[in-house]
């Protein structure tokens, strides 16, 4: 008698050597690797919300960018919180709104709530396609529509406006000289944060004029748009003294980037050598953080957020204006506005990569000045 043991299961195959032994262990083995070697699930009507919490969040990690992962587990946290016990077969459009009034009293803004709900639905679509979940419950929860705006105590979430340019600008100096130059490009080209740090040398094709950036991440490269991001004569020159590294190399690296601080600190050092501390003299040999090999996102938003802080600190001691706060992404805002002024909304489509007008409304504030214009001739 043939018998294969997986999982502490016995699975008798006929007998030995037969054909029949041999395509009975072929499908056995074929569902075995199906299920990426892993124990087979429970029937649909035994396996419990929380166990279907779990396998959805391995799919995700595996399958999603660790942002978009981020967002998955923040949805499905509510769910198993709540109603893990249950069985999926149990899990009703009223449990699921049990879940999002739940988010409606942590403070949740109404956009976010929707959006994890979403997210808690596609967790069941998913289990319907692994077999682990009946067809017939992401169907029911389909029923649950998104909050209105009006109709709801979730507060609404301020849209994204462009940076103060005179905030910019009077940040500048507490930048790090490299930092100065994210900052520029950024704000001429209107690239994401994302795209700015993965610079290479490589990916930018300087054969034409002006040049064009590839980046190889974005954020539409899973539904398959290609980006392209145009380099004018300004971000040329900016560029440049960057370009001198390998094609594979970050165009902008912290390590350098405290280097070229260091440097600039001490030219403009007031103290004389023969005083005080020689430069590095009073450096930590052995910190527990040094600056990496390339920015990402956060760290380059950090950098400018520290910087707005060191100059709010002095102009309060000043007993001057604070500068008004802006992010790095408000820079893409900003260059959507100005783009929309001169050259209109299709403009701006082209130049910040939208694959829809509508997006490209979200980013590009109306040209007040024009209405005001128009009221002050006409009205």
């Amino acid at each position: 008698m043939a018998v294969v043991t997986l999982f502490g299961v016995d699975h008798y195959l006929g007998k030995y050597g037969s054909a029949e032994s041999k395509r009975k262990y072929d499908a056995l083995i074929a569902e075995y690797l199906a299920n990426n070697r892993q124990p087979p699930p429970p029937p649909p009507d035994q396996i419990t919300v929380a166990e279907l919490a779990q396998r959805f969040r391995r799919h995700v990690e595996s399958y999603h960018k660790p942002k978009e992962a981020e967002k998955y587990r923040y949805a499905i946290r509510y769910v198993r919180r709540l109603c893990g016990h249950l069985r999926t077969v149990d899990f009703t459009p009223k449990r699921l709104k049990a879940a999002r009034d739940a988010m409606v009293a942590d403070g949740l803004a109404r956009s976010t709530v929707n959006a994890r709900v979403a997210r808690v639905r596609a967790m069941f679509t998913w289990g319907v396609e692994e077999e682990l979940v009946p067809a017939a419950i992401p169907q029911a929860l389909a029923a649950v529509k998104g909050l209105r705006r009006g109709k709801t105590t979730a507060p609404e979430m301020e849209r994204v406006k462009p940076a103060d340019e005179g905030a910019i600008r009077d940040t500048m100096p507490y930048l790090p000289p490299v930092v100065q130059v994210m900052v520029q490009v950024q704000r001429l080209s209107g690239m994401r944060p994302g795209e700015l740090v993965q610079m290479t040398p490589g990916a930018i094709d300087r054969s034409q004029d002006p040049w064009i950036y590839w980046p190889k991440r974005h954020k539409n490269l899973e539904r398959g748009q290609e980006r392209e991001v145009y380099l004018g004569p300004r971000c040329q020159e900016l560029l440049t003294p960057f370009l001198l590294s390998p094609d594979t190399m970050p165009l902008f690296i912290p390590r350098e980037s405290e280097m070229r601080r260091r440097a600039l600190a001490s030219e403009r050092r007031k103290t004389p050598l023969s005083c005080g501390n020689t430069p590095g003299s009073n450096r930590v040999h052995h910190p527990k953080r040094q600056p990496g090999e390339s920015y990402c996102a956060k760290t380059y938003n950090r950098a400018i957020q520290r910087a707005i802080l060191r100059a709010n600190e002095e102009r309060e001691k000043a007993g001057e204006p604070l500068l008004v706060k802006w992010t790095a992404n408000m820079l893409r805002h900003s260059k959507a506005t100005e783009t929309r002024a001169s050259y209109g909304l299709e403009a701006v489509q082209a130049t910040l990569g939208h694959a829809r007008m509508e997006t490209s409304e979200i980013y590009a504030e109306h040209n007040r000045s024009l209405a005001q214009r128009i009221a002050r001739e006409t009205a």
